[in-house]
């Protein structure tokens, strides 16, 4: 069994090379019944800062998860840091022990920082560091990726920068030009929080707090998103090749 959380792909990619029963993340937080049972679980997601998106920590706080062995899978494009130490602890704190944390370096879907034409063209060995994981989950292997005094200080960087700036995690930076907009409601169908809703025929915000994954901005067929904050390239986006927009819309629509 494999929970997962995905924006653009990543995760749902690698959540399907492991294998196994997949279960959305968002989809399972609209059950009463968070109790997961299996000889194996895992937990597929990306990196949000050296943490985890919001959804995820959500449900952590509320899961239970009954197995032999528990182990989290974690995407990340550049750097990344501390996430896996933090993973554990987080966890650890909600009642869930962890027997194996560790990251697959992919595609970097930040925007903020990185140009997705300049992502897309590198080879970040994706089929070989899947082989090494597989092969440490397949012997259960006991093990937390570790971290540095530098990737410590970037992620207590990163983090006073987002208490301080809230508007680099909370949505508030994320808008649609609505004289693009044509109603389709992809967004709202790929946002895991149920944050987009189409009216009259075009895009409006609602209230839903926003774990800023980007997805709405990437799948819009209009490139009809943008952010007030920086915007590496605005005419690049992206989506794992590999996954079809209509899975990611079914993992994610609150709707």
């Amino acid at each position: 069994m494999i929970l997962y959380y995905t924006s653009t792909g990543n995760s749902l990619y690698i959540a399907k090379q492991l294998g196994g029963e997949l279960i959305s993340i968002p989809q399972a937080l609209k059950e009463d019944n968070l109790i997961f049972e299996d000889d194996v679980i895992g937990i597929v997601c990306p990196d949000y800062s050296a943490e985890l998106p919001r959804t995820v920590r959500k449900f952590l706080e509320k899961a239970t998860l009954k197995a032999d062995y528990v182990y989290v899978i974690i995407t990340y494009g550049k750097l990344d840091s501390i996430v896996a130490y933090w993973t554990k602890e987080f966890a650890q704190k909600h009642g869930i022990h962890l027997d194996y944390v560790n990251t697959v370096l992919m595609v970097d879907n930040w925007l903020p920082s990185f140009d997705m034409f300049e992502e897309m063209a590198i080879d970040k060995e994706i089929p070989k560091q899947l082989e090494n994981i597989k092969k440490d989950i397949k012997i259960r292997k006991k093990f937390v990726k570790g971290y540095t005094i530098e990737d410590k200080t970037a992620w207590e960087s990163v983090s006073k920068r987002n208490r301080e700036s809230p508007e680099w995690t909370d949505g508030t930076a994320l808008h649609c030009d609505i004289d693009k907009c044509n109603g389709c409601g992809i967004c709202t169908k790929v946002c895991p929080v149920g944050r987009n809703i189409i009216k009259d025929g075009k895009r409006f915000e609602v209230t839903n707090k926003c774990d800023f994954c980007l997805g709405c901005i990437h799948a819009c067929p209009r490139n009809a998103f943008y952010l007030t904050i920086n915007d590496k390239n605005p005419n690049a986006r992206y989506r794992n090749p590999n996954i079809n927009i209509k899975e990611i819309m079914d993992a994610n629509n609150q709707r």
